[in-house]
């Protein structure tokens, strides 16, 4: 075997012997470094309410809406981002009242309180339920109003949606027409 080959041989491993020595720790710290920061929810449901049409006064009947809750994190750089927990859909009756559970699954203690988009024909509207929990604590619920929009605010309100909560919207509709 010829020196020049015995010298790469002994680089490669060398790199190797040192890459994983240095790379061990980081990819264990990058597990480590991801913070979670709490979010302010202190109720977890059940929430009920009545949706009610401005234009008309009227309630919402079969009015689509999915909710669904966040865990709020912190990556290392200091960006906030959050993970979607769970994704909860249901329809408001003939008076518009509607049920959202109680969150049943194991509570992380840095869990957001649900979001929840209300969809019927020319309605497209995005609620954040933190504002809301004390309407939803009381036994008649929350009256929640709601107006048209135009098509460029819907597009606008579809484009915040976590891609999960767009998909689950998409799905709903989709067996609504059918």
């Amino acid at each position: 075997m010829d020196v020049g080959k015995i010298i790469w041989l002994f680089l490669i491993t060398l790199i190797g012997i040192i890459s994983g020595v240095f790379l061990l720790p980081i990819s264990f710290y990058s597990d480590k470094a991801i913070k979670d920061i709490r979010c302010n929810c202190k109720y977890f449901g059940a929430y009920f309410g009545k949706i009610i049409e401005i234009e008309t006064g009227g309630a919402m009947e079969n009015g689509l809406i999915v909710c669904w809750w966040n865990i709020k994190r912190k990556a290392p750089s200091g960006e906030i981002f959050y993970d979607t927990a769970k994704i909860f859909k249901t329809y408001t009756n003939e008076e518009g009242e509607f049920l959202i559970p109680k969150y049943s699954e194991k509570r992380d203690k840095y869990l957001c309180c649900p979001r929840v988009v209300i969809f019927k024909d020319k309605y497209l509207n995005f609620f954040d339920f933190s504002n809301k929990l004390n309407c939803f604590k009381k036994k008649e619920g929350c009256l929640i109003y709601i107006k048209e929009l135009s098509d460029e605010q819907k597009a606008e309100i579809l484009k915040i949606l976590p891609a999960e909560v767009r998909d689950k919207l998409k799905e709903s509709i989709s067996e609504q027409k059918n």
